[in-house]
């Protein structure tokens, strides 16, 4: 699962923009039906969250993004790759070491 933001450059011009969507993609240019969310126009970069724990479909490779107006939804948007870059919430469990250099000041063995 993973969680975050995608962040959106605004459209040049935006006067026919009513609306941004981003879809999961299993591509550059093919998306994933079911937008993720989306976002209105105004702003130089508009973002959308993606909630903590949102668990993408299996083939899902990349974000793609559309705009939207009153004549429709774009027919090729703009992608990018996305990674689950999180740090593990849960800890080890256990560990152990056990010194097997007699020497002092030095330390051999293997953790487990």
């Amino acid at each position: 699962s993973l969680g975050g933001t995608i962040t959106i450059g605004a459209a040049s011009p935006e006067e026919d923009v009513e609306m941004y969507f981003a879809y999961w993609g299993s591509s550059t240019w093919h998306s994933i039906p079911g937008a993720i969310g989306n976002s209105t126009p105004g702003a130089a970069l508009l973002t959308i969250d993606v909630p903590l724990g949102t668990v993408p479909p299996p083939e899902a490779t990349h974000v793609i993004v559309f705009t939207s107006g009153a004549s429709g939804e774009m027919r090729s948007g703009v992608s990018a790759v996305f990674a689950d870059r999180a740090v593990p919430l849960a800890p080890p469990t256990d560990v152990s070491f056990r010194d097997t250099d007699s020497r002092n000041g030095l330390l051999g063995g293997v953790v487990e």
